[in-house]
């Protein structure tokens, strides 16, 4: 923050992060004190903003020109240069259209905007040829300039700040009451002169009638929220509970690991966490013999397939999905990285996508996830790491990958799922499956027989999916081959590392699990 001197009652300030040091520069007019400026120069965006107050309608006109002058030699002196004036004119100049209003032609403010966000993305992306990929090599390489695009630009755009929404706050017909005579109280203190004497019987009265419809909207703020606590039953306010205990206080759940008799502790519990999630990501002791599927699968592979077959993207639907991705995830760029670019990168991703269908491989990003140990709780052994779930952190490009293709995905002859599936369709829950089964105990007690009922809670099921049964029987359900031999690429290739505390393992094969 840079100060100018203070005015009377107001005063100039121009306010930036102090990671923008580097960028910018301080102007100061050599007289006046009423304007003041800063040049932002990150080498690509020349952008000079101009901060002036000017004088009142009552003070000198003189002082008024020559504040004029000044905005009009800010032209002169820095030509070349985009310039954004923030003033207080200090006058009502009335309705628009009337005799003293101001209707300007010159609609600039795309410019901004432009600067503000994307110029440095747009010149960096501006060196990627949109043309198709050909091999696995070029698809690497183009991912990787993609990345490093997002991810420079980013280092040297001036970020825009979106004001947060809210929510409508609760409301009451008495509070609208209280509102309104709040600014009728205001209007005459306004209509009195405006005085800051704090004994002015009007700006006195003014003030009362906002403390006391502040003080009712918050004592009926805290009524509600009391309301809704008791309404939630007995579970649910455990979880809101748990909630604010632990809010900012993440801690880890151990500080040793006991796998196969061994202890792992200091700085060696990564290479105990490695070496579990290493053997459940390619252990083969529940796996018969895949030697027949296997060759079935490979066969496949290396099988010419019709190229109308191969489905294709367009740069509408990568926006579109961009928009849906999850917020604050992801490595090594975010969700946030695209959506404040999706107009500028969309068509280059538009491009990596269908270049990868058609070449039928994926980059080496797509195949690397960072696994974070989660600790299940339940007053289970925190020093026992089958006891934790892994999640994995995925490349947020191979998250929108997954999500433009899902539709094609779910556009097969045979459906992948069966009908009475619950679970992984939408539109469908576990509410479903249990009105099944509700209505079949009915039947049966209507009946007078008996219901027979199995349930199955597989142990690390989906650590432990066989890939190459999964991927036959994606040959079985007609799915693109275009789209099969990605997926079977992909998963041919994949690869993990555990993060802990800080640490993080070698990365090792993930031949099992989904």
């Amino acid at each position: 923050m840079l100060p100018c001197n203070i005015r009377g009652h107001g005063g100039i300030a121009i306010l930036w992060h102090k990671s923008f040091d580097k960028y910018i520069t301080v102007v100061k007019h050599p007289v006046s004190e009423q304007m003041l400026g800063i040049l932002i120069d990150t080498g690509l965006l020349h952008l000079l903003i101009v901060s002036e107050y000017l004088s009142t309608r009552s003070g000198c006109t003189a002082d008024f020109v020559e504040c004029l002058d000044i905005l009009d030699s800010c032209f002169s002196v820095y030509p070349g240069v985009h310039l954004l004036f923030g003033e207080d004119f200090n006058a009502n100049p009335g309705p628009a259209g009337g005799p003293f209003s101001i209707t300007s032609a010159n609609e600039q403010g795309h410019i901004l905007k432009r600067y503000l966000d994307r110029s440095a993305l747009a010149l960096e992306l501006s060196h990627l040829a949109l043309s198709p990929l050909t091999s696995p090599e070029e698809i690497e390489s183009y991912s990787v300039q993609l990345t490093s695009s997002l991810l420079s630009s980013a280092q040297r755009h001036v970020k825009s700040v979106t004001r947060s929404s809210h929510l409508k706050p609760k409301w009451l017909q008495s509070l609208s009451t209280l509102h309104k005579a709040c600014k009728i109280k205001y209007r005459v203190w306004l209509a009195s002169g405006h005085s800051f004497n704090q004994a002015d019987p009007h700006k006195i009265d003014y003030k009362a009638a906002e403390a006391a419809f502040r003080r009712a909207h918050r004592a009926y703020q805290r009524k509600s929220l009391t309301a809704f606590y008791d309404s939630l039953d007995p579970s649910s306010k455990d979880v809101f509970r748990t909630i604010r205990s632990h809010f900012g206080k993440l801690s880890l759940s151990t500080t040793h690991l006991i796998l196969e008799g061994q202890k792992y502790s200091g700085s060696d519990i990564i290479c105990g966490w490695e070496q579990y999630f290493a053997n459940l990501s390619s252990g083969t002791d529940s796996i018969p013999d895949t030697s027949s599927i296997d060759h079935l699968v490979l066969m496949f592979q290396f099988t010419p397939h019709n190229p109308s077959d191969t489905p294709s993207f367009s740069p509408e639907e990568i926006r579109e999905s961009i928009l849906h991705l999850p917020k604050g995830k992801a490595m090594p760029i975010s969700s946030e990285h695209l959506l404040h670019s999706a107009n500028i990168c969309a068509p280059d991703i538009c491009n990596l996508f269908n270049s990868i269908l058609t070449v039928g491989a994926v980059p080496s990003s797509f195949c690397k996830s960072l696994i974070i140990p989660l600790y299940k709780g339940q007053g289970k052994l925190a020093s026992d790491p089958s006891n934790y779930r892994g999640i994995s952190l995925t490349s947020i490009l191979s998250k929108l990958f997954e999500k433009v293709l899902y539709p094609h995905l779910a556009d097969t002859p045979t459906p992948l799922l069966h009908p009475l599936q619950g679970g992984f369709r939408s539109g469908f829950s576990s509410l479903h499956t249990s009105l099944v089964l509700q209505e079949g105990i009915e039947e049966c007690k209507a009946n007078h027989s008996k219901a027979l009922l199995a349930f199955l809670d597989a142990r690390k099921a989906f650590d432990t999916v066989w890939h190459s049964r999964l991927f036959f029987k994606l040959l079985q359900s007609g799915i693109a081959p275009s789209i099969w031999k990605v997926l079977y690429f992909w998963y041919s290739h994949l690869e993990s590392a555990v993060m802990w505390d800080n640490l993080t393992s070698q990365y090792f094969p993930v031949t099992q699990g989904v």
